[in-house]
């Protein structure tokens, strides 16, 4: 993570400090359901955001479970 921040820099963090597992929420972050769902919303950052009144898009997501199974979700954009 932390190679990858040097290379991206703050492009892709959050503005609230939050780890994406089911059930976290914050006043900006609406409950997470699970991770995969949090990578597929999108809309219009909220008041109370640095960028208010900005869209997000959905990223996608790579998940790989225990068993070694690999889920590739890309972001949907409708």
């Amino acid at each position: 993570m932390k190679s990858f921040n040097k290379k991206f820099g703050d492009q892709f963090l959050l503005e609230d400090k939050i780890k994406i597992v089911t059930g976290n929420e914050t006043k900006n972050i609406r409950k997470i359901i699970s991770p995969e769902e949090f990578f597929q919303r999108s809309g219009v950052r909220g008041i109370n955001d640095a960028k208010a009144g900005q869209p997000f898009y959905p990223s996608g997501s790579i998940t790989v479970t225990p068993d070694g199974q690999i889920i590739i979700l890309p972001g949907r954009w409708y």
